[in-house]
């Protein structure tokens, strides 16, 4: 293993497919807002290394291609039978950590996060916390109305002799994400197993399976702490696409100006929409398509008003905005 690191410390990273203009300067705005013991590193998930780094040093920036996440070879997760990255991002995060070794907590954010606020904030806020998995939206398997949809594409095999109990059994949404060395490595060795499955459910598993300890930002689920419960962020589990709420898969988001609030999908510009909403089918459905972001952004609003409970803590260190 290779890569400068900060023993015991904390590694952010920054994971985007794409590096532009205004991608930049999401990194640049975290350089400026982190706590000044985070490290700091531009991940790209991308095949053509020759793409320019746009002023960026080499020394700061991880590409991550296609065979470099296969490369470990486990023998599910690695299968390149109709691969796609698409439920393996765990992959990328695995690969970087083991570039990055030595870290006891690794960050993984994806350029699409939106933190209304000082970056410095969220991190101190969640200095203190002992989870090794932190995230949003964390559901036991039973919470989750559509867990075909992500059980069956990576196909989830368990293999014989791996602990696999239901009640841990957990889905998790990871835009943004805090996991720790020893969840990384559980993970690894899971997949050395023949593990293999989406990663929203197999990065909080692996975890709960082997005895540590989850926590959601916020919301109002079984996995958030008293303090921050209606705090950070709301969304709607049930869903598939989390929606309503301000931290969703889709739709694309039109922030509010509130203090202290995590937003997802945010795109910068230039950046297209991979999950766009669809409007096909019936023209009754087309219409309900249409109407559905208003009528989201009508109860954001209304949450806000009623549920909001802001969080008015102010870092020792902070960074200018």
């Amino acid at each position: 293993m290779s890569g400068d690191t900060r023993p015991g410390g904390v590694c952010v990273a920054l994971v985007s497919h794409v590096l532009n203009p205004p991608v930049r300067s999401v990194f640049e705005r975290l350089r400026r807002e982190l706590p000044a013991d985070h490290d700091l590193r531009m991940l790209l998930s991308q095949d053509d290394t020759s793409l320019p780094l746009l002023g960026l040093a080499e020394a700061e920036v991880d590409r991550i291609t296609l065979e470099d996440a296969l490369s470990p070879g486990y023998p599910e997760k690695c299968r390149r039978d109709d691969w796609a990255m698409a439920g393996n991002l765990d992959l990328v995060f695995l690969e970087f950590a083991r570039r990055h070794p030595g870290y006891s907590q690794y960050w993984f954010v994806e350029y699409d996060v939106f933190w209304q606020g000082r970056w410095a904030v969220f991190f101190e806020h969640f200095r203190a916390s002992t989870a090794d998995v932190l995230a949003a939206t964390v559901q036991r398997i039973d919470e989750v109305p559509h867990k075909l949809d992500l059980l069956s594409y990576p196909k989830t095999v368990v293999p014989e002799g791996l602990r696999w109990e239901r009640h841990d059994v957990i889905k998790a949404f990871l835009p943004i994400c805090r996991i720790s060395r020893r969840a990384l490595d559980a993970l690894h060795a899971a997949y050395e197993a023949g593990l293999g499955g989406h990663y929203e459910f197999n990065v909080p598993s692996v975890a709960a399976q082997n005895g540590m300890e989850l926590e959601d930002f916020g919301g109002n689920g079984t996995f958030v702490r008293p303090e921050n419960r209606d705090r950070f962020y709301f969304a709607r589990g049930a869903a598939y696409t989390h929606s309503p709420g301000n931290f969703v898969f889709r739709p694309d988001q039109r922030v509010l100006k509130r203090e202290n609030t995590l937003w997802h999908p945010v795109k910068p510009e230039g950046v297209p929409l991979w999950h766009p909403l669809l409007f096909r089918g019936s023209t009754l459905k087309t219409a309900w398509e249409w109407v559905k972001p208003f009528i989201g952004r009508r109860i954001i609003w209304l949450w806000f008003a009623f549920r909001w409970r802001p969080l008015r803590s102010t870092p020792s260190r902070q960074g200018s905005q």
